[in-house]
């Protein structure tokens, strides 16, 4: 089993120390090898190697596995595919072939893509209070194709000569250097360097249009237009007039492709395509924060039950599901992409939940900058994400326990039918957000239920495994 450190505080001491330094050393071989152009500490440590995050490609895996058996003296085989999810499942890895730590069976059955896992998923889990996972929602995500429907998302043009200069300021990620045609996945900070929102920001010809959950359109427009000054650009709100249409899911570029032209094959993530149908534009963009293959269709709403009709006749001899959208935050949790409003906490900031990927820091000014250069002097709880297969019910709020005290609280719980096992989303003392501890997760001075913190992603997905052509 994992590593209990309830009452051996030495130890404990020691893997931290351990793999504190271990991390730091991968991350720099990463960015040599890579020749990225970051700093070490700019990567963070759960931030997906492939897909969204880094998004690097089956060349730098070969890279990547060639300077661990250099560097680490640790053989790398087809079947260690697995550890090429994050920096800190690159570190487990080491660790295990290095035997300096026993991770224990668990550790070493984190599943290489979910084909094999789609034939074993028997049952719903027991709680669907809890979990609300819905079972054909998810293996229809997981190992086909699924299709959700937004409606009326927050989507919020911005036009006008000063667009950019606005934009730019809005947004702590590099909005300058996108271009037209491609999306910007980033955060909008508050003044104390706090996330505000989430967003997707894509560039037209025209301008930039803004992309947000529903439920922050209203704080989202008070936001810009607070800061819009005297700046000559026009804040156009089309979230009413419009819908978004997903389809999810290994099969999904297959379809997509299928369905409507074969020059989609070559939308790579983060970018994006207008296409004309039935006298409308439709926007067609490529996302990620599932792991699985995300093309979302940014529709009039007068035609969003049109296309979604089309899309589920042509989409049957691919067996697409229409699914209900709160199964993405499943799979999101499964990823540790963050969903706002079920995994965040107010005051949260970039570096607490693994997103400072999404900012850059070479930018003179943004909203919030100051106040998120001051936080990193401040302790905070960081995100990690904990598995657990015991049946008692765990709640968000539960406390979790390491060394015989609180050190932090679970923020979100869901159920992965993929692992069999309850996944939890805490925040703990900063100290402690390592993987591969043995934590209790308790409430109202119970006992509790073990639960051991694990690298993210959980694991790679087939849309990645077959996207890395290994």
């Amino acid at each position: 089993m994992p590593i209990n450190f309830v009452s051996e505080d030495e130890n404990l001491k020691n893997y931290l120390k351990e793999r504190s330094s271990l991390s730091l050393l991968i991350k720099k071989k990463i960015i040599e090898t890579l020749q990225l152009p970051l700093e070490e500490d700019k990567i963070d440590l759960d931030c997906p190697l492939f897909g969204s995050g880094l998004g690097l490609d089956s060349v730098d895996a070969v890279g990547l596995a060639a300077m661990i058996e250099t560097d680490f003296n640790v053989r790398v085989l087809d079947s260690d595919i697995s550890m090429f999810r994050s920096v800190n499942s690159i570190v487990d890895f080491i660790l295990r072939m290095r035997k300096e730590i026993d991770v224990g069976k668990e550790a070493e059955e984190v599943p290489e893509s979910t084909v094999a896992l789609g034939l074993k998923l028997k049952s719903k889990p027991k709680d669907d209070e809890v979990t609300k996972v819905d079972f054909q929602d998810y293996l229809a995500m997981r190992n086909l194709v699924g299709l959700v429907k937004f409606a009326s998302p927050t989507l919020i043009g911005i036009e006008g000569p000063d667009a950019e200069s606005f934009v730019d300021f809005i947004v702590a990620g590099n909005v300058t250097d996108l271009p037209v045609g491609c999306l910007l996945n980033s955060v909008v900070l508050d003044d104390g360097g706090a996330i505000s929102f989430i967003i997707w920001l894509a560039r037209q010809d025209a301008g930039y249009l803004f992309i947000a959950d529903k439920q922050k359109r209203q704080a989202f427009l008070t936001c810009l237009n607070n800061y819009k000054g005297t700046l000559n650009v026009e804040i156009i709100d089309k979230s009413e007039k419009n819908d978004i249409l997903a389809i999810v899911g290994p099969r999904a570029q297959e379809m997509v492709v299928d369905i409507f032209e074969e020059d989609l094959l070559r939308l790579g993530y983060g970018e994006f395509e207008i296409l004309e149908w039935k006298g409308a534009k439709i926007i067609i963009g490529r996302y990620g924060e599932t792991g699985e293959f995300d093309y979302r269709f940014i529709v009039p709403s007068g035609l969003t039950e049109t296309l979604a009709a089309e899309i589920k006749d042509c989409g049957s001899i691919y067996k697409l599901r229409f699914c209900n959208q709160e199964i993405l935050k499943t799979l999101m949790m499964e990823m540790k992409s963050i969903h706002q409003d079920s995994m965040l906490m107010p005051g949260c900031t970039p570096s607490q939940v693994d997103l400072q990927w999404m900012i850059d820091f070479q930018k003179e000014d943004f909203l919030g900058r100051e106040g998120l250069l001051k936080s990193f002097s401040k302790k905070r709880p960081r995100a990690i994400l904990l598995t657990t297969d015991k049946e008692s019910k765990v709640l968000e709020g539960d406390e979790v326990w390491l060394a015989g005290g609180q050190i932090g609280f679970v923020r979100s719980v869901t159920y992965s039918l993929a692992l069999s096992k309850w996944v939890l989303f805490a925040f703990v003392d900063d100290r402690y957000a390592w993987p591969n501890l043995d934590f209790r997760v308790r409430r109202n001075s119970r006992k509790g239920v073990s639960a051991v913190s694990r690298s993210a992603p959980l694991f790679l997905t087939l849309t990645i495994i077959e996207s890395l052509n290994i």
